[in-house]
């Protein structure tokens, strides 16, 4: 079952399934790592989820557009949230970047 996320100003911009994010046309853009960090489909830490909401991080609000959704896209990711993402989902990076 789908659950819809919102932005800051709490339109609806994304949906999650388990933990892959897809935008409203269906295509996956992002994934939750560690429960509520949110990251894009090149591994970049763009905000946290909290609740049925994308906060971004970051210096400049809007560039969750990576994502299909408002907010920052490329602020570094904290080492730690890093360190999740990757051990979390090394197997699931390449079908999320377009290979087998």
């Amino acid at each position: 079952m789908a659950d819809w996320l919102y932005d800051e100003d709490g339109d609806a911009s994304a949906f999650r399934i388990g933990d892959v994010i897809y935008n409203t046309s269906g295509a996956p853009v992002g994934r939750v790592a560690n429960e509520t960090g949110v990251f894009d489909l090149q591994g970049r830490y763009v905000g946290e989820l909290e609740g049925d909401r994308v906060i971004s991080k970051g210096f400049v609000r809007g560039s969750l557009g990576a994502m299909g959704l408002p907010g920052n896209v490329g602020a570094p990711a904290p080492p730690a949230r890093r360190a999740v993402a990757a051990s979390t989902y090394p197997d699931a990076l390449p079908e999320l970047l377009g290979g087998s």
